[in-house]
């Protein structure tokens, strides 16, 4: 895979809707806690986007930090199971 765009950012306020509509890509470094100005679940509606785009064949990978939010969403979008031990212990679960 040849990453056809590269960017950085650091833990923020919302990202504005304009923005996040922008991206796309596959791996994807993400932070695991982004919250949109009108979505509080930005990394699992990116990654149901790209699953969406690139068919279920095709894999997708994404790094989160260690206190990334548990989401279900992105869970889903990855196809991993989040184990029962970590839901319970999680301060929220996104759905």
């Amino acid at each position: 895979m040849v990453p056809t765009v590269a960017a950085n950012c650091v833990s923020s306020g919302p990202v504005p809707r304009a923005t996040f509509d922008r991206l796309t890509g596959e791996p994807l470094r993400l932070h695991g806690s982004m919250v949109l100005d009108d979505h509080p679940d930005a990394e699992g509606e990116l990654l149901a986007a790209v699953r969406k785009q690139v068919g279920p064949a095709v894999p997708v990978v994404a790094t989160l930090d260690l206190h990334a939010h548990v989401n279900l969403k992105t869970a889903q979008a990855l196809g991993l199971t989040i184990p029962q031990s970590i839901l319970l212990r999680a301060d929220e679960v996104i759905r």
